[in-house]
């Protein structure tokens, strides 16, 4: 009997949830030392971690979803996402969430 069960992770965002599946969240670390975005970025660029050697993206799904960022607490981490396609020069980038 074939099983169509979906293995999935709720990310808490400030105010809502994002359902990924387990293979579109590489790694949750610590969102310490997130750089300030530079000026004239989009509002939906939180800025730039660095992971594994790597600089990247950090981004608030909640702004390009069009709600207001929240602010951030003890329990923010980043949802590192390996990347849909080439594009992404460092390969992945992260999502700021809650808890």
């Amino acid at each position: 009997m074939a099983r169509d069960d979906v293995y999935a992770v709720l990310v808490s965002l400030t105010s809502d949830t994002l359902l990924l599946p387990n293979a579109a969240v590489a790694e949750v670390i610590s969102a310490e030392g997130i750089e300030a975005p530079e000026a004239g970025s989009p509002p939906w660029l939180a800025g730039r971690a660095m992971y594994n050697n790597r600089r990247l993206c950090v981004v608030r799904f909640e702004t390009m979803n069009g709600s207001a960022p929240g602010e951030e607490t003890k329990r923010t981490r980043l949802a590192v996402i390996p990347p849909l396609t080439g594009q992404l020069r460092t390969g992945q980038y992260a999502i700021v969430c809650q808890g």
